[in-house]
């Protein structure tokens, strides 16, 4: 009881020194394991969206006792805002990554109502997984020297034609389309490198047990490595495993 006085107290300090002007602020001090006790308060106040800041732990560390902020991205219902750097207000520049799921409509659709409040530019990212297309699928036994050419050339003109269907019938009409080669994190991670984007926005379908644990999906491979914060929002079908 004590312990939750205390910090009860001390959330309470910071709340009356925040500048919100006209915004209600509620606070609440919960007991037990952080990304438990967080999403199981989602999940009775059907909350919208968690803010969460990361302690940048260790590769090892995070491997055996995982962190708060991947644990929220993989289980929590509600879309998952992980600030990389506090500090860091204003937003200039947005990735938004779509793989044209159900998960992905409702990211760029968020991308788009931010990039807009905030003025930032909307870079919309597509990245054909380099799996899907192994290299061995362009070798042909043509001796046309231009075939592994001209395959690649059709996947990406589908590729770019589908990404505009997607983006024009959830009615987005601002920002600038992209589509890549390679493996998702790694491209996601050059695409913020190259535009300076202080956000990525992406679906995530919070993968659960043994699969989720030794593969882990690519929101978390991003939250891993990359240096801008990352915003994740789970399908409408998402179930918690909590």
């Amino acid at each position: 009881k004590d312990l939750c006085a205390g910090a009860d107290l001390r959330l309470a300090d910071i709340v009356k020194s925040l500048d919100c002007e006209g915004v209600q602020v509620q606070h609440q001090v919960l007991l037990g394991a952080p990304d438990v006790a967080i999403t199981h308060a989602v999940q009775k106040g059907e909350n919208d969206i968690v803010f969460c800041g990361t302690r940048n732990l260790s590769l090892i560390k995070r491997f055996l006792v995982g962190s708060t902020s991947k644990n929220l991205v993989r289980h929590c219902p509600s879309a998952v805002w992980v600030l990389r750097d506090p500090a860091q207000v204003a937003l200039s520049s947005i990735v938004a990554a779509v793989d044209l799921s159900e998960a992905s409509a409702k990211a760029i659709k968020i991308a788009a109502f931010i990039a807009e409040q905030s003025g930032a530019e909307l870079h919309i990212l597509h990245v054909v997984d380099s799996k899907d297309f192994p290299l061995e699928m362009f070798k042909q036994s043509s001796t046309k020297e231009n075939v592994s050419h001209d395959w690649k050339a059709e996947v990406e003109k589908s590729g770019r034609k589908k990404l505009e269907e997607f983006v024009t019938n959830l009615g987005i009409k601002s920002g600038t389309q992209h589509l890549v080669w390679g493996e998702p994190s790694h491209e996601i991670n050059a695409e913020v490198e190259r535009t300076g984007a202080q956000l990525v926005v992406m679906g995530t379908v919070g993968r659960r047990g043994i699969s989720g644990f030794l593969m882990g999906n690519t929101a978390e491979k991003v939250l891993d490595s990359c240096k801008a914060s990352i915003l994740s929002v789970k399908p409408d079908s998402f179930k918690s495993s909590i």
